[in-house]
């Protein structure tokens, strides 16, 4: 018998902050918290979850941001497509792991861009593959 339980949907309730649980839970169902679900925020962010995201998420990255600087995406997909429209042009030669993202390298094909592609090895991308043009 193993010592670790791996039951699908099973946890160690004695590992579990169950205080924080129910305090976020407290927050989040108060009647302001819901005005808010409701509100239409379909031109900015959550200012909370920005706020959230600048204070325990990026720190513990390397990274320090101002909060105009933070944008939430749909997903890794939608974030790559924005970059792509917003800083490729038809040509524009973008290095890429080869193998890679498949799905990177196909939001950067249709906004034109010239893929590189550059090898990997046990460490990562070989920089000194990366083409100087």
């Amino acid at each position: 018998k193993s010592s670790y339980p791996f039951v699908y949907g099973q946890f160690d309730p004695a590992l579990f902050p169950t205080a924080e649980w129910r305090e976020c839970n407290r927050m989040a169902l108060a009647v302001l918290e819901i005005r808010n679900w409701a509100s239409d925020m379909v031109d900015r962010d959550d200012p909370l979850l920005i706020e959230q995201i600048q204070a325990r998420l990026l720190p513990r990255r390397g990274i320090f941001a101002n909060p105009d600087e933070i944008i939430v995406t749909l997903g890794a997909q939608n974030a790559l497509y924005m970059l792509a429209s917003l800083l490729m042009t038809k040509g524009s030669k973008v290095a890429m792991e080869d193998p890679g993202y498949p799905d990177a390298r196909s939001i950067f094909r249709l906004a034109g861009a010239d893929i590189q592609p550059v090898p990997v090895d046990q460490s990562g991308i070989v920089t000194s593959s990366i083409p100087q043009d």
